[in-house]
């Protein structure tokens, strides 16, 4: 059974499909499964065009009846048995060893739940940027999203998009650390990504920055508890963790015995 799937929903850029295509079957690891979600269009004129080319037996074709990116996300979701999953959208390409690197890394970093690679900008811009990489936190997170979409893989477990602010990733980037799942990125570039004028991200008016970061680390309420119970950690790691929520700016409701409040406060 193969171990990842690769997910593309596709909509818009299909002129940019052939490149894409290539940059996945020229990966160096050839132990994947490929689901191409088609969505959003009422005829199958596409989906008729993709079937009649693909012979791969690792690539699945399938026409959704979703609108929108995330609906069809998670709609692909539902399709997958593999651990994990690989984000591609269809007007980037993969540089042919990033699976080979992904596999490597998550194999020896099971604690890991989403790796990421920087990107080399193509199209309108051509330049590597400069992120941030090693393990992401909530402070780095707040200034900006250095989790590059195609790049990413994850496990499967966490892989839920929320259509919220525009910012669909950067969302789900938030939710997992607040869920204290491990983000990891790397400085090397293992994609192109590419920006054009006529791109989802830069015509859809939709993202909404101060919204997201207003909605994540001021409207919430964090709930947890505190008790004299047996457990794996230690209580070093236990006030290391009230420590830490200490430093965000939420809400913070804790369960605990009357013992424990003058610690707590």
């Amino acid at each position: 059974m193969s171990w990842v799937t690769i997910l593309t929903p596709l909509f818009n850029g299909i002129e940019y499909f052939e490149e894409c295509y290539n940059g996945i079957l020229n990966q160096t690891e050839r132990d994947w499964i490929w689901i191409i979600g088609i969505n959003g269009h009422n005829d199958t004129k596409i989906y008729d065009m993709l079937v009649s080319r693909i012979t791969d037996i690792r690539i699945i074709v399938k026409q959704y009846d979703t609108l929108g990116k995330v609906n069809t996300l998670n709609k692909m979701v539902e399709d997958v048995k593999t651990e994990y999953i690989a984000l591609c959208d269809v007007d980037d390409i993969w540089f042919p060893q990033k699976l080979e690197l992904q596999k490597l890394f998550m194999t020896h970093h099971k604690e890991i739940d989403v790796f990421g690679t920087n990107l080399q900008y193509i199209g309108e811009m051509n330049h590597i940027p400069n992120l941030p990489c090693g393990l992401i936190s909530l402070d780095v997170l707040k200034e900006i999203n250095p989790v590059v979409n195609s790049s990413v893989i994850m496990k499967k477990e966490i892989a839920h998009w929320i259509d919220r602010f525009g910012l669909e990733d950067y969302d789900l980037w938030f939710r997992c650390l607040l869920d204290s799942k491990k983000i990891y990125t790397i400085p090397q570039p293992f994609i192109y990504h590419r920006v054009y004028k006529d791109s989802y991200f830069n015509n859809s008016g939709r993202q909404n920055l101060a919204g997201l970061l207003d909605y994540h680390l001021h409207d919430v309420t964090v709930v947890t508890a505190y008790y004299p119970m047996k457990s794996k950690f230690s209580i070093n790691n236990y006030i290391k963790w009230l420590e830490f929520w200490k430093t965000q700016p939420c809400k913070l409701v804790f369960f605990t015995c009357p013992e424990f409040v003058p610690l707590i406060e």
